[in-house]
């Protein structure tokens, strides 16, 4: 039975996943604050931003089961707010979650799978860390980073086996979107663009994608011998994401502000 860990399992798309896997015959290790409920996932309950006790979690589970098959990172953290009004600690908590417990997260599972010479690293990016939104734009640059992450480590380790791959889900219905940590912006220039975004956000979400089914390309690419770096969730996104390329920002700008705030 082949081993993979993945974190933020004990909700929205890392719960779908971990239980796509469960179902498909893996051992599944999921660290996150909260327990997964699913039967057979193996809870460690570990905040992903306290960097020592995520590396003795990871080093513990490495050093219990050898060869860990797979890595998925899927903890995250949502925050909006016009970016001058940003706070500070919640900005860099962002990242802490978003990126740089994702670089944690691989750095500790590379060397292992280096000597095996075989692995596979998933990061949940985001459609955002392509077409940034208004007043999410902190979060998006964390999945940009997130996506140039993958596009690195992918480099780095192609001689040894190692697959990375940023999957970049759109709007999808999870508690996600409740549980985004939201700026109160009722006495600031901000507002009224600010409510109309979140509002038109919010909706996006509310009619998105089933966590389902972010989960089944999840696991379906895992076996794949050379599977694509950047992975966009359905055939919408990945049009959006091809034609994107092509597109001067100006005009990708232009039509993110008139879906959101006009």
């Amino acid at each position: 039975m082949k081993t993979i860990i993945i974190t933020g399992a004990s909700s929205g798309i890392g719960y779908a996943t971990a239980e796509a896997l469960c179902q498909n015959g893996y051992k599944v290790y999921n660290i996150s604050r909260g327990d997964c409920d699913i039967k057979g996932v193996i809870n460690k309950r570990c905040d992903v931003t306290k960097t020592a006790k995520f590396v003795k979690v990871l080093e513990d589970i490495i050093a219990k089961e050898g060869e860990i098959y797979a890595g998925i990172y899927s903890a995250g953290y949502s925050l909006a707010a016009p970016i001058e009004l940003t706070d500070d600690d919640k900005l860099r908590y962002l990242f802490d979650v978003n990126y740089f417990g994702a670089v944690t997260f691989c750095k500790t599972l590379i060397p292992s799978m280096r000597e095996a010479r075989n692995g596979r690293l998933v990061l949940i990016g985001s459609m955002a860390g392509q077409l940034p939104v208004p007043f999410l734009s902190a979060y998006c640059g964390t999945k940009a980073a997130v996506g140039s992450l993958a596009q690195g480590i992918s480099q780095e380790l192609e001689d040894y086996g190692i697959r990375c791959t940023c999957v970049m889900p759109g709007g999808t219905a999870t508690e996600f979107t409740a549980r985004r940590d939201k700026l109160n912006c009722h006495d600031t220039e901000y507002n009224e663009a600010y409510c109309k975004a979140l509002a038109n956000i919010g909706v996006t979400e509310a009619k998105g994608m089933d966590a389902k089914k972010v989960a089944d390309l999840i696991v379906r690419n895992l076996t794949k011998k050379a599977p694509p770096l950047f992975l966009p969730v359905g055939v919408a996104n990945t049009l959006t994401s091809a034609v994107a390329k092509f597109v001067p920002q100006e005009l990708v700008s232009m039509y993110m502000s008139s879906t959101f705030i006009n």
